[in-house]
């Protein structure tokens, strides 16, 4: 490999990182209502790109590869209705909501699953039992991130639920 190859891959490589590292950021805000600071569909894109190369190695990964792509086509669907949240009454943001959290809740958990299922595959052929051994806290930690970000963006409209049915009249909670 000449020096020119070697420099391209190690940039490469570090763009990768880099990429998958941003990429998490950018699924770490919070979304409220629909909207997002920082929006999921950049985070999965970058995401889908860091693993454009690795997802050959193993059959996992190609598959977490596939699914995080469904959730940047999925998510930017998301975004595209975000913008309409101020003109939304409230039972349809809080359908949307549920709708999007449920789908977003069964593809990382797929996602994350097979990220991990490949990283654990690949450490236990490299002989890498430093790494085999935190994959399981690290697949446990992703799974309960994922779950919490949906219950922390749903949560909130569902406690408010009672008070919309109060304002609208459907039900009365006068009981003199």
């Amino acid at each position: 490999m000449s020096r020119d190859a070697e420099r391209k891959s190690l940039f490469f490589s570090r763009l990768q990182i880099f990429c998958l590292s941003v990429g998490f950021v950018f699924l770490l805000n919070p979304v409220i209502v629909l909207v997002d600071p920082l929006p999921d569909f950049v985070g999965y894109v970058l995401i889908a790109f860091s693993l454009s190369k690795v997802k050959y190695l193993d059959g996992y990964i190609e598959t977490a590869a596939s699914k995080i792509t469904l959730l940047a086509v999925f998510s930017g669907a998301k975004t595209v209705c975000g913008l309409f949240v101020p003109g939304m009454n409230y039972s349809d943001s809080l359908a949307f909501s549920f709708l999007f959290g449920v789908f977003e809740v069964i593809f990382a958990l797929s996602f994350v699953t097979g990220l991990f299922k490949g990283i654990s595959y690949l450490a236990d052929r490299n002989d890498s039992d430093g790494l085999l051994s935190k994959v399981g806290n690290a697949r446990f930690m992703a799974v309960l991130g994922v779950v919490s970000r949906t219950v922390l963006t749903v949560a909130p409209q569902l406690f408010a639920l009672p008070m919309l049915l109060v304002a609208n009249g459907e039900v009365d909670w006068d009981i003199s």
